[in-house]
């Protein structure tokens, strides 16, 4: 989930798509890297300190049917450490993980 967010972010962000670039070639491993380390590297140290002026939205549908739900909720609550207008509307079956992660 986070590699394809990632990926669908950097058609619409130049400047993400640039900092991807750099992450991947200063030999980062983002294909066989926990979502942990995925979270850091793909969102907190880059998008995230990106100057975006215009607010981008997310739909991540499913998250019910990730590994790890609560995990994946979790990481979103970062979503607070930065300026980037970013708006995300998760849709989920309910379950007691996601609403206790919530």
């Amino acid at each position: 989930m986070l590699r394809s967010l990632a990926s669908q972010l950097a058609y619409m962000i130049l400047s993400y798509a640039e900092k991807l670039r750099q992450l991947e070639s200063a030999a980062t491993d983002l294909k066989t890297a926990d979502a942990r380390n995925l979270w850091q590297w793909l969102f907190r140290q880059t998008l995230f300190r990106l100057s975006v002026d215009e607010p981008i939205y997310c739909v991540i549908d499913g998250i019910d049917e990730a590994e790890s739900p609560g995990s994946a909720v979790k990481l979103l609550s970062d979503l607070h450490l930065t300026t980037v207008p970013l708006r995300i509307l998760v849709v989920s079956r309910k379950t007691h993980e996601i609403s206790t992660a919530f």
